[in-house]
């Protein structure tokens, strides 16, 4: 059954344009339906849509469609369960989504949210917004990135992605804003906001910044924490001052 519908697409090829002309929209599924009038294809069981680089994967598919210039284009694909979205940016899961094909951007809710690259997987609980053109994903709600034993926790991670000179993708920059958390083996530094550049792993942190490292504190209005060396810096805002609370390993008793 499968093949059949794979040839109808074929046979409908021509009539089925692309977003972008001269760019194929190829569909694959169990079942395909076609709503001719409201320019809506469904597909249903190991659905399948790609279209240039961009391969969306669910249980259920729906395309909408509609003509210009008595050309078809596609305006957005409505993905649910088990959502897998691959281009040579990294692979994007989640249990629903919409792909927006003029925008070139996807926003995925529902459980286990994460955008995985070969160094990195960012994840969220709220929604994960993935724009392709931009090479940007924007992680809400208990979003967190990871590389390594590195670990940067916020309410919003922007991440910038980019390639690396072997040709794979990785990311860039993060940008993190509200209870951000930067966690290292070494120590723990929390903030406000703060910028992560992951090439020279060096996060810089604003607002009510603490860090922690062992039972030692450390209090300021901005850091600079080196992720790759351990070693921060806490400066003082203005009117303010730094503050530390150090304990000794081997503190006497006292008696």
């Amino acid at each position: 059954m499968r093949a059949i519908f794979l040839l109808v697409l074929l046979i409908l090829g021509k009539a089925v344009a692309a977003q972008v002309p001269a760019t194929p929209v190829n569909i694959e599924a169990d079942m395909l339906e076609f709503q001719q009038e409201k320019g809506i294809y469904i597909a249903r069981g190991n659905a399948l849509v790609q279209q240039g680089g961009v391969t969306i994967k669910a249980d259920l598919l729906t395309a909408y469609s509609t003509t210009v210039n008595k050309a078809t284009q596609f305006t957005q694909v409505h993905a649910q369960g088990n959502v897998h979205i691959t281009s040579d940016k990294g692979d994007v899961f989640g249990e629903r989504g919409v792909y927006d094909v003029a925008r070139n951007v996807a926003v995925l809710k529902g459980a286990n949210l994460r955008l995985v690259t070969p160094t990195d997987v960012i994840t969220a609980r709220d929604s994960l917004e993935y724009w392709q053109s931009k090479q940007l994903a924007v992680a809400r709600g208990a979003a967190q990135a990871k590389r390594g034993d590195n670990l940067i926790q916020a309410d919003l991670l922007t991440a910038l992605l980019s390639k690396d000179s072997s040709g794979k993708q990785d990311v860039r920059r993060v940008g993190a804003e509200g209870h951000v958390t930067i966690i290292t083996p070494q120590e723990t530094a929390r903030g406000d906001k703060g910028i992560y550049d992951v090439k020279w792993q060096l996060a810089t942190l604003d607002g009510n910044v603490r860090i922690t490292r062992g039972d030692n504190q450390l209090n300021g209005a901005r850091a600079e924490v080196n992720m790759a060396s351990g070693v921060s810096r806490l400066l003082a805002g203005q009117g303010q001052r730094v503050r530390g609370l150090l304990v000794p390993k081997d503190a006497p008793e006292v008696p």
